[in-house]
């Protein structure tokens, strides 16, 4: 069994995914992938989910995050995180978009 988990991260929440994840792998998953696509993590709580050293007793196969909140370049730099970039959706949602005939 394969997990995808995407979380809306707060405080609060960072606790109930580990607890979460724990049960996931405990239920039999093989892989358990993540995404996010704030990657706030406070108190650079993001460092708990790194492998091959994982502080939370569980590994995490993938965890895509954006790049809409800057530190997240730094993030990627470290396993199993991988950016998934919004620079090209934002861009293309505004090609062809007259701003000047836009009636606010």
């Amino acid at each position: 069994m394969e997990c995808l988990v995407t979380f809306i991260w707060s405080w609060s929440s960072l606790y109930w995914s580990y607890t979460i994840l724990q049960a996931i792998q405990a239920a039999g998953a093989a892989k358990i992938s993540m995404y996010v696509t704030h990657a706030v993590f406070p108190n650079n709580s993001w460092e708990a989910f790194k492998t091959p050293s994982s502080t939370i007793g569980v590994d995490v196969a993938n965890f895509w995050i954006t790049d809409s909140i800057p530190h997240a370049l730094e993030i990627v730099k470290s396993p199993p995180f991988s950016l998934i970039p919004l620079y090209d959706v934002i861009a293309d949602s505004l090609l062809g978009y007259d701003l000047l005939t836009v009636n606010v």
